[in-house]
């Protein structure tokens, strides 16, 4: 049989600090989010701007009219200029994958935790990590369907 459970009073009040209304939540989500997005559109570097301004550019040799069919040679610099943004993004999501993670490693490693492990921590950093490389990798479809005006708008 299990022992009963004492009341620790510490224990407690730390759980009551964890949990939150959704309003708490929702917000600190945001906060996230949108630290999130700062951080990419620095190490972005304006390729993205850049990347769209010329596939733009690209499909306006075909003629003024938005509706207008594309050329051979439109559909060729085009595609040159995605897969080149693909493999660029390719590259960068690396990188921010290598420096959150190291951001993360100095924060971190320095961090005093009393009810959760450090191996918990690293695990949900470096999966964090991962998620933000995913999300870089995939901007170059994003970038592409800007540039053509097929995307409604930014998020």
């Amino acid at each position: 049989m299990a022992e009963p459970r004492h009341h620790d009073p510490a224990r407690a009040d730390s759980a009551a600090r964890l949990v939150s209304s959704p309003a708490e939540r929702g917000t600190r989500r945001l906060v996230i989010a949108r630290a999130e997005l700062a951080a990419m559109g620095i190490l972005d570097l304006g390729i993205s701007v850049t990347l769209t301004r010329r596939i733009a550019l690209a499909k306006g040799k075909s003629g003024g009219d938005p509706n207008a069919p594309l050329t051979p040679e439109t559909l060729r610099e085009i595609a040159d200029l995605t897969e080149s943004g693909r493999r660029i993004y390719h590259v960068m999501s690396a990188g921010v994958f290598i420096i959150s993670w190291l951001a993360g490693f100095f924060y971190l490693r320095d961090l005093q935790l009393h009810d959760l492990s450090h191996t918990t921590v690293w695990i949900a950093w470096t999966i964090l990590c991962a998620s933000r490389r995913v999300r870089c990798g995939q901007r170059s479809g994003r970038v592409c369907l800007q540039a053509l005006g097929m995307w409604a708008g930014t998020r």
